[in-house]
């Protein structure tokens, strides 16, 4: 309760400070935006009673199906046929709630507006159907993707599972008509180091965004008439002009009666519909003096009086005039498609038109929804780099307003050399939750604020474990990103962490343990906080693009759902790329710098530096040339001795051509480079030689790959290798193609081997296909250390697609 109560307090406080600024609709200029007022104007809603009143012609002997007869303005037997359709599109119970509400608050605003939002849909309607049965017809589905079994040996030493099979199924379900994509991956064999690594399984069911839009379009499609649902079947422009003129003529007449002047031919025609709209108030006054001159205090009175009227005529219409709107709806026309493809006006009208359960609609907000094993999403500060096993949704409401919500754990497997020093230290994996909300996604400029809790698990290892014990990790974040003028975007992020661990007296009490993170958020705040600035964007007038950064990560701030941070880090750097002639010349220069703390005193760190320059140019499309020049250094501050612990450097140039010689087309790759790397006391002087070249006879292809690496000071530590191999890729049968090679490693003083490859792959049926893979060896130089390499490695594949 405790921890609830201090994540609600934390949002509290950040919550209100998320910007909170009116949208339109997404994606639309003003004159859309215009158009779509109409829609939902009172023009709009007159012209849709007009014409369903045409469209059904008045029984009266039919009595209306909702008790309390709101006011519509429809007649009985199109009022009985909006309350079906609201009864269709609704369900029963809906419409009897409705006459509930109309029997004892008779007629309300709130019972009209609720009508009048069904009228367009209403109007649209073109399947007479019913809606709802349609829906359930198709409310389940099942596509089975296919499935595959690939069965494997391989003998060499370093390999952790020596020999089993992988299956993998993939499957495409609907329930209720939301689609869902459904994975299933098991990897089981012999190991020799660990039986739990031999036996594991991933499961994955994620939301298809994408189909259940396309499901709902298509039912939104069967049903309605979008043009009808757009009012594109009517001219706005003479509708208005129509309107306008009765409302005129209604004006007329009431004066007439009034004043009792319809003997004496009454006061006839003093403005008509394109003076209402054009004039301004003192045009209208002089041109209703010259109809209605005052000749005596009578004729002054209806003067007066026909005035007001048209003042309030004319601000009824909110001046607009009708060619107008004519013109944005002739720009609105070929926009509909436009329009629905939008997330918010295709959300926002399939809600309206569909009877969808509470379900669909939250669906219609999801953005993602991942059940299994995933990558989790968020800000860069909250979750990045998180693989787990549990559930994660991301939703995206009105106004731009998101909501994340997950929880599962996190599963890490330390190698078998530092499981006995980590692990005491470091759990083994995670039980966590995380909550996210604000504005805006974090792929876009939002505003967001997260919080994570964890408590740390472990796993037993056999004997290679040791328990560590029980810790609660308690995490607030903030994270802010917004367009800098045109030339980036910049993204804040801030966290902060807390970190306690159960009483070994009161064994592992996680309730006490997260209570006591969640209060003491603040303590040690520099030893546990985070912060990072990220600047990136382009610059059009230079072709230039950036990116600066600058972090901070206190020695004690622990974020389990980025597993990737560093603590106790401080880091920065610059990006720069620029492109000349049209692309043709691309230079990039790129500088990191980052100090990593040991110590929490801050006397002991590692200080790491790296810059590179990049540089390619395009002689013409078959034709590029490439250079790299880079240096990375890590030094240890605490050391007495002010060489670099550790330095590598590389100069490499390369050249990518797609020709045609003697009529065949060949492809070829070549980079060539010196590598400096010193370790300590240890230097060494690398030559690396990279070729890949392929040549296309007819269907099949030839691939040569070489690799070379000369150690100019001959150093043990890395020696010289050389590895080399020819592929023939071919087609034997339609239905069966084959690939066979010869490769050669020389990698002395420790290994030389020679051997075959040979790939096979048949289609068997339609659905039915299988492959083989083998690599045989023969060591011709025998040490201890061989077995490393292996001889032979095999796989089998076999997979039906349904």
């Amino acid at each position: 309760m405790v921890r609830t109560a201090c994540l609600v307090l934390l949002l509290g406080f950040c919550v209100p400070a998320l910007a909170q600024q009116p949208i339109m609709f997404p994606g639309t200029r003003p004159a859309d935006s215009t158009y779509k007022q109409f829609l939902y104007g009172s023009l709009a809603r007159r012209i849709l009673i007009d014409s369903l009143n045409h469209r059904y012609a008045p029984l009266q002997q039919e009595e209306s199906l909702l008790t309390g007869r709101p006011d519509t303005g429809l007649n009985n037997t199109a009022r009985n046929a909006l309350l079906s359709y609201v009864q269709q599109t609704s369900g029963a119970s809906h419409l009897h709630s409705l006459q509930q509400q109309a029997a004892v608050l008779k007629d309300s605003a709130r019972l009209r507006s609720y009508l009048d939002k069904k009228l367009r849909g209403f109007y649209a309607l073109q399947d007479p159907l019913p809606i709802l049965p349609s829906m359930r017809k198709i409310a389940l589905d099942n596509q089975f993707q296919g499935a595959g079994v690939t069965a494997f040996y391989d003998n060499s030493g370093s390999s952790v599972i020596q020999s089993g099979y992988t299956a993998q199924l993939s499957d495409e379900a609907v329930v209720a008509n939301i689609p869902f994509h459904i994975n299933y991956t098991n990897i089981s064999g012999h190991s020799a180091f660990q039986p739990g690594y031999s036996d594991q399984s991933l499961t994955k069911i994620s939301f298809d965004k994408d189909a259940y839009r396309k499901r709902l379009e298509g039912l939104v499609n069967q049903h309605y008439d979008l043009r009808k649902y757009f009012l594109q079947d009517v001219n706005v422009g003479d509708a208005l002009r129509t309107y306008a003129g009765n409302d005129l003529r209604n004006i007329t007449q009431r004066m007439d009666s009034l004043y009792h002047v319809a003997g004496r031919g009454g006061i006839g025609n003093v403005i008509s519909p394109d003076q209402l709209f054009y004039l301004d108030s003192a045009q209208l006054r002089n041109a209703v003096k010259q109809r209605l001159p005052d000749g005596d205090s009578l004729q002054e009175r209806i003067s007066d009086d026909y005035l007001q009227q048209l003042y309030a005529l004319k601000k009824q219409y909110g001046n607009k005039a009708p060619q107008d709107l004519l013109h944005v709806q002739n720009n609105t026309n070929g926009k509909i498609t436009q329009w629905m493809q939008e997330e918010g006006q295709q959300a926002e009208t399939d809600k309206t038109l569909l009877p969808l359960n509470f379900v669909q609609k939250l669906m219609l907000k999801a953005q993602s929804l991942n059940i299994g094993n995933f990558a989790a999403g968020g800000s860069a500060g909250t979750v990045s780099g998180l693989f787990m096993k549990g559930a994660q949704g991301t939703f995206l409401g009105k106004n731009d307003k998101s909501f994340m919500l997950g929880a599962g754990t996190r599963q890490d497997f330390s190698t078998l050399k530092d499981a006995p020093f980590s692990n005491s230290l470091e759990g083994s994996g995670y039980m966590m939750e995380m909550l996210q909300l604000g504005k805006g996604m974090p792929d876009q400029p939002h505003s967001l604020v997260g919080a994570v809790n964890a408590n740390s698990k472990n796993t037993n290892m056999s004997q290679f474990s040791t328990m560590a014990l029980p810790r609660n990790i308690f995490v607030g974040t903030f994270s802010k990103s917004m367009h800098v003028g045109s030339y980036g975007t910049l993204d804040v992020d801030l966290g902060k962490s807390a970190n306690t661990f159960s009483n070994a007296t009161t064994g592992s009490d996680y309730a006490s343990a997260g209570k006591a993170a969640a209060l003491t958020l603040m303590n040690d705040f520099w030893q546990t906080f985070s912060a990072g600035l990220d600047f990136n964007g382009m610059v059009d007038e230079w072709n230039l693009s950036h990116r600066e950064y600058i972090s901070y990560s206190g020695m004690s701030y622990n974020n389990p759902a980025a597993p990737f941070g560093t603590r106790g880090s401080i880091r920065y750097g610059i990006n720069l790329k620029r492109s000349w002639y049209r692309n043709k010349l691309v230079i990039g220069i790129k500088t990191d710098q980052r100090t990593i703390h040991n110590s929490p005193d801050g006397s002991d760190a590692w200080r790491n530096q790296q810059y590179s320059v990049d540089a390619r140019y395009k002689l013409d499309r078959n034709f590029s040339l490439s250079a790299r020049i880079s240096q990375s250094t890590m030094k240890n501050t605490a050391s007495t001795d002010h060489s670099n612990d550790f330095v590598t450097r590389q100069v490499s140039v390369s050249s990518q051509a797609s020709t045609h010689w003697w009529g065949i087309a060949q492809s070829s790759n070549v980079t060539m480079g010196m590598q400096q790397m010193n370790v300590g006391s240890l230097k060494s002087l690398l030559l690396n030689v990279n070729l890949n070249h392929n040549v296309v006879l007819n269907s099949n292809v030839v691939s040569l790959n070489v690799f070379y690496n000369k150690d100019v000071k001959d150093n043990a530590l890395y020696g010289n290798m050389f590895n080399a191999e020819a592929i023939y890729n071919y087609t034997l049968l339609k239905s069966l193609s084959c690939g066979s090679g010869i490769t050669y490693l020389s990698d002395l003083p420790v290994v030389r081997q020679a051997g075959l490859k040979q790939t096979l792959t048949a289609i068997l049926s339609q659905r039915l296909s299988t492959s083989l893979y083998l690599d045989c060896r023969r060591n011709l130089h025998n040490t201890p250390q061989n077995y490393l390499y292996g001889t032979f490695h095999s796989e089998v594949a076999l997979h039906y697609a349904f």
